[in-house]
């Protein structure tokens, strides 16, 4: 965008205390206002921590809400989400809805993209690192995703060159549908050839993670979520000839889509570097 000679604001805004609170949901609003005042485009996204899908479903309708009452704002893209049917997961498919009602007859254009799981949570997801190193040297990544079965995903570094090309080159659609932004679709087994392909220096292993680790770390709760949220991405990509050509879509939107070897070239190894707890 600042190549093209577009000004590039950015803002990260947080319902603070109690979002029912009407003085905290004011304070949103207003500065959402300051934020968007003169601007042309928007991008945005939503952010949880899977503790709260009504605090998010509330701060989505709150920023959709200032957008419509923009009278800068011409085009918007969102980052949202297919509804999957899983407690916490549809926020975003909820927010999707709610943007579309609240902008419609509005004239201000708006495209939703659907991610795919981050690469980046390959290596480490919050507080959770998926690679150890173990007593014998070697390096063991711990998915609750069996070996060899693959997933869609994307680099979180490529979804805003996505949408920053949405929104100076790709022309809007009224009502268009969502748009699905793959980079590759990777398995444990294929992360691992490839880790093994451009970092010879290292020996790594798998373990699939089980779910009783994963209630051990986070509590059963957040593990049936976890163990939902795999179980999504693989049914939503289990048709692989559907998925390669969703990818060959993005990449007519974003040329220089990350594949996952890519991406590994570029990250993984200061990443596994800095690994040294057994």
């Amino acid at each position: 965008l600042a190549e093209r000679g577009v000004i590039v604001l950015e803002g990260k805004q947080d319902i603070a205390g109690d979002f029912r609170n009407q003085r905290a949901v004011e304070d949103v609003k207003s500065s959402f206002e300051r934020l968007f005042e003169g601007v042309d485009c928007i991008f945005a996204i939503t952010f949880t921590q899977y503790d709260s899908s009504v605090k998010e479903l509330r701060l989505g309708e709150l920023l959709f809400e200032v957008i419509a009452a923009s009278p800068a704002v011409k085009q918007v893209v969102f980052s949202g989400g297919e509804r999957t049917g899983t407690h916490l997961l549809d926020a975003k498919a909820d927010i999707e809805k709610t943007g579309r009602r609240i902008l419609q007859n509005t004239g201000i254009r708006c495209e939703f993209l659907h991610t795919s799981f981050f690469m980046e949570n390959v290596l480490i997801k919050g507080q959770h690192k998926r690679f150890t190193k173990l007593q014998d040297g070697k390096y063991e990544l711990s998915l609750p995703l069996p070996y060899d079965r693959k997933i869609a995903m994307i680099s979180a570094r490529d979804i805003g060159a996505c949408a920053g090309r949405i929104l100076v080159k790709r022309p809007f659609l009224d009502a268009s549908p969502a748009v699905n932004i793959i980079g590759d679709l990777v398995s444990p087994h294929i992360f691992l050839d490839v880790m093994r392909e451009v970092l010879p220096e290292y020996d790594f292993t798998y373990r699939q993670t089980k779910f009783e680790e994963l209630t051990t770390v986070m509590g059963e709760d957040q593990a049936n979520l976890v163990n939902q949220m795999y179980e999504v991405y693989y049914k939503q990509n289990s048709d692989e000839a559907r998925t390669r050509k969703q990818i060959e879509a993005t990449r007519q939107i974003h040329p220089k889509i990350r594949d996952i070897k890519a991406w590994i070239e570029t990250y993984a190894k200061g990443y596994i570097g800095a690994v040294t707890q057994y």
